[in-house]
């Protein structure tokens, strides 16, 4: 047995004791050398551990006791995988494949410069699958020493916790030990006393979750493991960020991993001074907790066990989409976009209701005002970490497609917030980009089809509050969604002139004088959820699925430039050229609309008028008589 096997093995001796020690040195590593060396995560888990030192070694087996004890912030070194080794993890895993934990899997790579991010992740993702036999020995584990367990599946994705620096945008935390993906004791500790401090009298939540100056509660939570691997690569992808100022068009991909659609087993027990009613009540409060979320990112639809509302001003919304496709870290090739993972994805619902939140913020406030404002309304980490005023969970069934027929998605939105203001603003932003725009790969299009490619675009609706196809509404609505931006917050001083920049240097659409939306009406549009599956590829060319606003678009010499260079990147945008890093996005937007009982419409939103070609392009869009809104 190593010295790291006979210290878990001794701290699993703490733990069923009772032992107050085993929450300080749980996640610790030991090592022997001349003398024994501790180490721990952080700074602040060394100084507490080390205040106890007497009375840990006065627990020590014989043959430690005597000898010198350090303590450092650190981590022991992952041992060479030797032969022996080798031999143990093929014995011990059916599919006689070397169990390697992530973090070994990870260890010493994440650093070196001749790695990407990507690939590393992937490998470390691939060394959880490895890990079947590990995780049945640890929730195992987890039954025989708890008095009571609940078992959680979340479902989407879940992060908990993670390193600092760097490495906070690629790992979530991993079990100093095992080397898995897991969910600290403390962490579910910390979700139920802030849950139980809301809903239960502080008397109650001090006896049973234990205070500072009185010492341990009744109930002690188990570290949480899922019941089998889950580690997959994630991504975050903002398409638009603050610079200068400005909102410029660069999406800057971020690769990580998260543990997707885990299902987690999480035990408790009593302390020396709990009883079992107490667990009992404990696990009713942990599985109220769980289902307003845990760990980062919760507000854009991470860490939830389900859609249920945990703020008191709360809506739910009905919603379709039928898209090209939704990715996550496998995005499709250029040339195929159908090899890549489709993944509906709440964080884009989150990046929609942003994007339009600016759109027409940065024509009411300054552009520090508006940036103040979206991270008090969406969160921030910069300067400092700040919680926003809305939260946005999801849930929903899918449907794969292919290259001949879309990928569709059913479900609902459900939008919470901390006050009132802040929830009418959600609702309007969510009714106002489900009737200019999609969702996710080709929002700026309705959904068609567009030889040689092969489907284009997407349409997403929210069954609530259908706009129909009249001038008056219409301009009544949108002075709706402007009130209910200066009722969470009056402007101070004038908007900035905020031009959408130029191919290559796009920047952020903005709802002021220089942008116009129109509508078209299309009496005989047709439904895409009417459309035969098999035969997208004959009917999605037609102009009863394209829409005259979009004929109008490919007829006109206005569509956007492709990889032969035909198309007016002035109008339509450019998918990225050659030294570019980015495309150009489209600045006219193209949206069908099917209101319940009357005639269905496009509208078309075209951002910097003033420019040349889009001056023309809407002088020619005036011969389909369109209806001008703003």
């Amino acid at each position: 047995m190593t010295a790291q096997q006979e210290w878990q093995k001794f701290l699993e001796k703490l733990q069923k004791d009772k032992n107050p020690l085993y929450d300080l040195y749980k996640d610790s590593q030991l090592e022997i050398g001349t003398e024994i060396t501790i180490y721990f995560s952080d700074e602040e888990a060394k100084t507490k551990a080390s205040a106890k030192w007497q009375k840990l070694q006065a627990k020590f087996p014989p043959h430690w006791k005597n000898q010198k004890i350090n303590f450092k912030v650190g981590q022991l070194a992952a041992a060479p995988i030797t032969a022996t080794t080798r031999s143990t993890a093929r014995t011990n895993n059916p599919t006689s494949r070397k169990l390697t934990s992530p973090l070994q899997a990870l260890n010493h790579r994440l650093f070196n410069n001749n790695d990407t991010a990507k690939p590393v992740l992937i490998e470390a993702a691939a060394a959880d699958k490895t890990c079947q036999s590990l995780y049945q020995q640890l929730t195992e584990k987890t039954k025989r020493l708890a008095d009571e367990t609940l078992t959680v599946e979340f479902i989407w994705r879940v992060r908990v916790g993670g390193m600092r620096g760097f490495q906070e945008l690629l790992l979530p935390v991993f079990h100093p030990v095992y080397g898995v993906p897991y969910i600290p004791s403390s962490s579910l500790k910390g979700v139920v006393k802030a849950w139980a401090r809301q809903h239960k009298p502080e008397v109650e939540v001090n006896r049973l979750l234990g205070k500072l100056e009185d010492g341990i509660g009744c109930v002690q939570f188990l570290d949480a493991f899922s019941t089998a691997p889950c580690l997959t690569v994630d991504i975050a992808n903002p398409q638009w960020s603050w610079e200068n100022n400005r909102v410029c068009y660069q999406p800057v991909p971020h690769y990580l991993l998260s543990m997707e659609e885990p299902e987690i087993l999480i035990g408790l027990t009593r302390t020396s001074r709990g009883k079992l009613e107490d667990v009992s009540t404990v696990k009713d409060w942990l599985q109220l907790a769980l289902s307003a979320g845990i760990g980062s990112r919760v507000s854009a639809g991470y860490g939830r066990t389900s859609v249920a509302s945990s703020l008191s001003h709360h809506s739910s919304h009905a919603f379709k989409l039928w898209t090209q496709g939704i990715y996550g870290a496998n995005p499709p090739a250029k040339d195929n976009q159908y090899q890549g993972n489709n993944e509906f994805r709440p964080v884009a619902v989150r990046g929609t209701l942003r994007y339009w939140f600016r759109a027409v913020g940065l024509s009411i406030y300054s552009p520090q005002q508006c940036k103040d404002l979206e991270g008090r309304l969406f969160g921030t980490i910069e300067p400092q970490a700040q919680e926003g005023l809305i939260r946005i969970s999801v849930d929903w069934e899918e449907e794969e497609g292919d290259r001949n027929r879309p990928y569709f998605c059913e479900g609902n939105i459900l939008l919470e917030a901390k006050n009132q203001d802040a929830l009418n603003l959600a609702e309007k932003l969510l009714q106002l980009s489900s009737h200019l725009a999609g969702i996710g790969r080709g929002s700026r299009r309705s959904l068609h089809w567009n030889n040689p490619i092969g489907l284009r675009g997407c349409h997403w609706e929210v069954d609530t509050k259908k706009l129909p196809c009249n001038q008056e509404r219409w301009q009544q609505f949108l002075r709706e969604v402007r009130d209910s931006l200066l009722a969470l917050q009056s402007a101070i001083g004038n908007p900035a002139n905020c031009p959408p920049g130029n191919p290559g240097n796009r920047s952020q659409d903005v709802l002021n004088s220089q942008a116009q939306i129109y509508l078209i009406s299309c009496p005989s549009l047709k439904y895409p959820g009417t459309v035969d599956v098999k035969n997208w590829k004959n009917e999605g060319l037609g102009s009863k699925v394209r829409g005259k606003g979009l004929d109008f678009l490919y007829s006109s010499g206005f569509k956007g430039v492709n990889q032969k260079g035909n198309g007016n990147a002035n109008v339509g945008g450019r998918i990225s050229q050659r030294g570019e890093t980015a495309s150009t996005p489209s600045y006219v937007l193209i949206k069908s609309n099917f209101p319940p009982q009357q005639e269905p419409y496009q509208t078309v939103t075209i951002f910097g008028v003033n420019q040349r070609d889009r001056a023309t392009f809407i002088q020619q869009l005036n011969s389909l008589n369109p209806m001008q809104i703003q």
